[in-house]
């Protein structure tokens, strides 16, 4: 029988048990390879809590490190972190009010009218003994938006006043309290601007002015949003019926009245943009603007607002809702669904003509190349004659690419390599663009628009415009050429060329090209299409002034119609104008012979006289004499350099090479929504 081994233990001994520890015993990690730490140990001092969030991170099994430089974990022994370190605006919250020293909005004659009160009641009440100061009870004051409701005490006599509305009041009917009118007011000038509440309540708190609530500036900005597209509407209505009279004075009794119109399309961000992120087109918001060709103002006749984005309905997905928009129950902001084609801009000209099909037709629409806005003109004011105009500045665009990738000669062009030759191509396309379009413009001018005429002098100004070009300027471009005199002093410039620049070696082939890429613009098929000289410039100087209202980098779901339609109205009405009328409507009108009116005035004339300012012929040169220079600075700055600067990337690129494709198998794309990119597209008219 084996030996047991026993314990003494408080004077008794015991068996000696199976987990009880034995001498050398070793401890069973032991028996493992141990990694060897390199590192040597560091021990941190205690961090606060924001410094801690800052360097600690954590893997996936929750261990806690800290990196060095190679992204290698340390040894750095940490301490669980202390209080987080103290704010600079706590220091402010914590210490002693100073209230009082802030700023407000109040209206001076209701401050009179609360003083004069309470200072004839506070000495009635005291018999004309208290001879203590009124001043303003911060803890009784109530703040309404941007405005207060105020009372007045006295120190001495405790004496407490009623509470004064320092504003004034909206003017409606109906039930409920009144707005203030600096509250619906500001919403009129932040509707039309590029910032929105949060960035207007930051503005009022760094002036020191107590900012209002969040939903309290955004329910205001709901509000006078939808009142302000009721105007624009109305308004819409008299530019139709003021155009129809216009038309009416020049048009044989008994004919119809039809007008002269241009269409074009703005979308809220570049539909090329949603690579990876929407199979469908990214593009969320489209406004189509319908402006009539007839007066020289140009003024907006219709519009439409599409719009794809919806709180509500992205709140009720993410509980795990189905819903489509515009169909869902509540209030839906979008009124196309989530998977409509926003880029059609046929859907979107007829919703823009649908309330001008009762009292408007238009029998002549200007439209850009590739866009199918005409079909839905056709279907909503149409008549059996319209016909569809086409943009010389679109057109010239396509022009200046289609000589882009025409392949000419080797000798053609000059320079060293391949590389100068092209770039020397490029400034040449858009030389011949520029001279083309200044002499259609010369021969408007000077046939007052007999398309007859100018269709024959363009034919002749074709050869001189390719003489010019191969060196033989002289007495063809005096007979044939409207922009060119063929004589020293008279002579095209040619400023995007550069100015020690030869004659270009064209052979018959290169002739053969160039002939055809000038009769693209200058060809009577396209003569005819532009033989009004109306264009799409002011739906595109206006689709830019939406950038102010509705930018690219912000998103306005709710609101966005509102934005839109106020800038129409400002831009048919003048902004000075426009704000009057604003203002009235929502119950909070501009006082008459105010400092307000005023500055309204002179920044209304400010804008006329810079518009008329930039249409002056000294303003053109000037333009066109900084266009000149930097091309020059930028041939001289060449010539310096052995090395021009190239793009070095890191990571290479695929380039496509379309320089060898055939001219007719290239695409020529005005814009990068375009659907209908090398294939045709035909429209037919009623009959």
């Amino acid at each position: 029988m084996p030996k047991v081994k026993t314990q003494r233990a408080m004077g008794r001994t015991r068996r000696q048990r199976k987990g009880d520890f034995k001498v050398g015993h070793l401890y069973h990690r032991q028996h493992r390879a141990t990694k060897t730490v390199t590192q040597p140990v560091q021990y941190c001092p205690r961090l606060s809590q924001d410094l801690y969030d800052d360097i600690v991170r954590c893997d996936r099994n929750g261990i806690l490190y800290t990196e060095n430089v190679e992204g290698e974990s340390t040894n750095l022994r940490l301490l669980r972190p202390g209080k987080p370190d103290e704010q600079t605006i706590d220091t402010l919250i914590q210490a002693p009010s100073e209230e009082m020293n802030t700023y407000r909005l109040f209206q001076p004659s209701k401050v009179e009218s609360m003083f004069n009160q309470c200072f004839k009641k506070h000495s009635a009440v005291n018999n004309f003994r208290c001879t203590g100061d009124l001043t303003f009870d911060s803890k009784s004051e109530q703040q309404w938006g941007l405005c207060w409701r105020e009372k007045l005490k006295c120190d001495t006599c405790g004496y407490l006043s009623k509470s004064f509305n320092l504003y004034s009041e909206e003017v409606r009917q109906g039930p409920g309290r009144r707005a203030a009118g600096p509250n619906r007011g500001i919403q009129v000038g932040l509707l039309q601007s590029s910032i929105g509440n949060t960035a207007m309540r930051h503005i009022l708190n760094t002036a020191n002015i107590p900012a209002p609530s969040f939903n309290a500036m955004q329910k205001s900005t709901n509000q006078v949003s939808a009142k302000l597209t009721d105007l624009n509407k109305t308004d819409l209505r008299e530019q139709r019926a003021r155009l129809r009279a216009i038309k009416k004075m020049a048009t044989v009794p008994g004919d119809a009245i039809t007008i002269r119109a241009e269409g074009d399309g703005r979308f809220n961000n570049p539909l090329w943009s949603g690579a990876g992120r929407t199979p469908f087109q990214p593009a969320t918001q489209i406004t189509y603007t319908i402006c009539e060709n007839e007066t020289k103002s140009k003024r907006v006749i219709g519009v439409y607002t599409g719009n794809k984005l919806c709180r509500k309905a992205m709140k009720l997905r993410s509980k795990g809702q189905t819903v489509r928009c515009p169909d869902h129950e509540g209030y839906c902001s979008a009124n196309l669904s989530e998977d409509a084609t926003i880029g059609d801009e046929r859907l979107a000209a007829r919703e823009a003509c649908r309330d001008m099909s009762q009292d408007t037709k238009i029998k002549y629409f200007t439209s850009d190349g590739d866009s199918q806005a005409f079909a839905g003109v056709l279907s909503q004011v149409g008549t059996e004659t319209t016909e569809n105009l086409r943009d010389p500045r679109h057109l010239a665009g396509c022009q200046r690419r289609l000589i882009e990738r025409t392949t000419f000669s080797r000798n053609m062009f000059p320079g060293k390599t391949a590389l100068h030759r092209e770039k020397f191509k490029k400034r040449f396309a858009r030389d011949v663009v520029t001279r083309c379009t200044t002499e259609i413009r010369l021969a408007h001018a000077k046939f007052n628009g007999d398309i007859t005429k100018i269709k024959r002098q363009m034919t002749y100004a074709t050869d001189a415009i390719i003489a010019c070009y191969g060196g033989h300027c002289g007495l063809m471009c005096q007979l044939h050429s409207m922009a060119c005199g063929g004589v020293d002093g008279k002579k095209w410039r040619k400023d995007y060329l550069p100015e020690k620049s030869n004659a270009l070696k064209m052979s018959e082939s290169d002739e053969k090209k160039l002939r055809d890429c000038i009769a693209y613009q200058l060809g009577a098929e396209n003569l005819m299409k532009t033989r009004f000289a109306t264009s799409t410039q002011k739906t595109e100087a206006i689709n830019r002034s939406y950038v102010k209202v509705n930018p690219k980098s912000v998103t306005c779901a709710r609101n966005f119609p509102g934005r839109i339609h106020g800038a129409i109205h400002s831009l048919n009405r003048g902004l000075a104008n426009s704000d009057v009328l604003k203002c009235a409507a929502i119950g909070c009108p501009i006082f008459k012979g105010s400092r307000v009116a005023r500055s309204l005035k002179r920044e209304q004339d400010r804008k006329k006289y810079d518009r008329v300012r930039q249409r002056t012929l000294k303003f053109k040169r000037v333009r066109k004499a900084h266009r000149k220079r930097r091309y020059a600075l930028y041939d001289q700055k060449k010539e310096d350099e052995d090395l021009s600067y190239e793009k070095g990337l890191a990571d290479k690129k695929c380039q496509k090479k379309v320089a060898n494709l055939p001219v007719n198998k290239r695409k020529h794309n005005e814009h990068a929504y375009s659907k209908n990119s090398g294939r045709k597209i035909f429209l037919v008219r009623w009959k």
